[in-house]
């Protein structure tokens, strides 16, 4: 989740890092996914102790990762159908399953990439 930004100026030192990192994001698509793919690739054994002690220790990230393994178990048996549409937007792209409610781990709404990140990520942040 990003900060939220305190100036917008567009002059100071803040502002100007701001538009180059943009920028250089826009122009390198799929850099920042490659290098968590490297590191996850490098250091296995370090993420996998992440892991573990965040299951451990952290019961949301339990309830959000069992709903997460119900869908894809759902998926794979046929018992859940991937829709091909955005409920949401209604563009014919690849949808995600979301959750509004975690307890219910069947019970999602398939959106596209972009509609789930708005649902998941307030105005003030973006």
């Amino acid at each position: 989740m990003a900060r939220p930004t305190t100036c917008d100026c567009g002059s100071c030192a803040t502002c100007r890092h701001r538009v180059y990192m943009r920028r250089w994001q826009a122009a390198h698509p799929g850099y920042a996914a490659a290098a968590v793919r490297r590191r996850r690739a490098e250091h296995p054994e370090e993420l996998r102790e992440y892991d573990r002690d965040r299951w451990h220790h952290d019961r949301e990230f339990r309830r959000r990762k069992r709903a997460r393994n119900r869908v894809s178990t759902a998926l794979a048996r046929g018992e859940l159908v991937r829709a091909d549409a955005c409920e949401s937007c209604g563009a014919e792209r690849f949808c995600e399953a979301h959750h509004a409610d975690y307890s219910r781990p069947l019970d999602v709404t398939w959106l596209c990439r972009d509609c789930h990140h708005a649902v998941h990520v307030p105005e003030a942040l973006i």
